[in-house]
């Protein structure tokens, strides 16, 4: 096992309102390898967005540290992606422009970043779509446009904030599979947050489950090989009762939970 990808060291979040001072994270530490699929799951309020925008570089830490490849995180870089909810695409240009615009900052040439663009629309489904607009786009075709411009600029790590949460689940499932698929064929190291526990069984090679006031780790799950494992299967199944108990959720496995803090 090489150095690790994205190190997290008691990271914490204070944040003060007149008089008061609250505690967002308290002394979150993990570390994260090249290529693995991570998902962060936990009850609102538990500080995920704000742990993933410090990873990100959107959130400044009160104390502790945040490198990536051995340089600290200090402000938000191309390399990095975050994916919001709410897609964050231009409504001013087409579909494709869309999945163009980080290339074009970047400084590809008009012909490279035509091709690479077409290439990820297709890989994402959306082959005929180009020219549409972000209106005319339903809200799952939306989402997959976001996914074909962050995958463009290839970045080395895709922090991924609720980014199904929307969606009808036949939808959702089918996004899964086609982010789940980009990332393993690309060698993507992802970072997820997501309230739905089935999603982070399905995707992740880790579940980190955090709990609120303030927000820490809990409990980590490690899940059978992400996209391999079935929704209906034993190891399914009993992923999912690991994270209940971890949350405090009632479930019927009786076997003792395996975890670390």
């Amino acid at each position: 096992m090489g150095e690790p990808h994205i190190v997290v060291d008691r990271a914490t979040v204070k944040r003060r309102r007149g008089k008061t001072e609250t505690l967002i994270l308290n002394e979150i530490s993990f570390t994260v390898e090249k290529g693995e699929f991570i998902c962060l799951i936990g009850a609102s309020g538990c500080g995920k967005t704000t742990l993933l925008n410090a990873i990100a570089g959107f959130e400044k830490l009160t104390s502790g540290r945040v490198e990536i490849d051995g340089r600290p995180v200090v402000k938000p870089r191309i390399e990095y992606l975050t994916i919001f909810q709410e897609y964050g695409l231009l409504p001013w240009l087409s579909a494709l422009k869309n999945v163009e615009f980080g290339l074009k900052k970047k400084g590809v040439s008009k012909k490279e970043r035509e091709a690479r663009a077409r290439k990820c629309l297709k890989d994402v489904g959306l082959e005929g779509f180009e020219e549409r607009f972000p209106a005319q786009l339903s809200g799952g075709q939306q989402q997959r446009a976001a996914i074909a411009r962050a995958f463009a600029v290839n970045p080395e790590i895709l922090l991924m904030d609720e980014p199904f949460g929307a969606l009808d689940p036949i939808t959702r499932m089918k996004l899964q599979d086609d982010a789940l698929a980009l990332a393993k064929s690309e060698k993507k190291t992802i970072l997820f947050v997501t309230h739905d526990i089935e999603e982070a069984i399905y995707l992740a090679d880790r579940i980190f489950v955090l709990e609120p006031n303030p927000g820490r780790i809990k409990g980590i799950v490690k899940t059978s090989k992400a996209g391999a494992i079935d929704r209906t299967s034993d190891d399914f199944i009993n992923a999912r009762n690991r994270v209940f108990e971890i949350l405090g959720l009632k479930t019927t496995q009786s076997d003792p939970i395996e975890y670390y803090i």
